[in-house]
């Protein structure tokens, strides 16, 4: 994540009353009330796949989404095949 702040004047108290938000953080020293604002670019990491696999992923996205709907987290096993899922999958 890069981050990028912006001053109107320095500051050097460095005690700061912070207002998070969606795009840029505001920050203003209890002491002098200067100001600054940080904006937050998230740079997602990116992959490459084919688009035959990009097509299966889909899919299998859209059947499990179906099971779901059908019912599937009533069935009997679903609690065992979320252990088993949670167990050997790759995190």
């Amino acid at each position: 994540m890069e981050s990028k702040v912006v001053n109107k004047k320095e500051c050097t108290h460095g005690s700061w009353n912070i207002k998070t938000g969606v795009l840029a953080d505001l920050y203003t020293c209890r002491k002098c009330g200067t100001e600054k604002r940080s904006w937050q670019i998230k740079k997602e990491k990116t992959i490459t796949i084919s688009s035959q696999e990009y097509k299966s992923l889909l899919k299998d996205r859209d059947w499990v989404a179906a099971l779901e709907v059908a019912g599937l987290n009533d069935w009997e096993g679903f609690d065992k095949a979320m252990e088993l899922f949670d167990a050997y999958s790759d995190k």
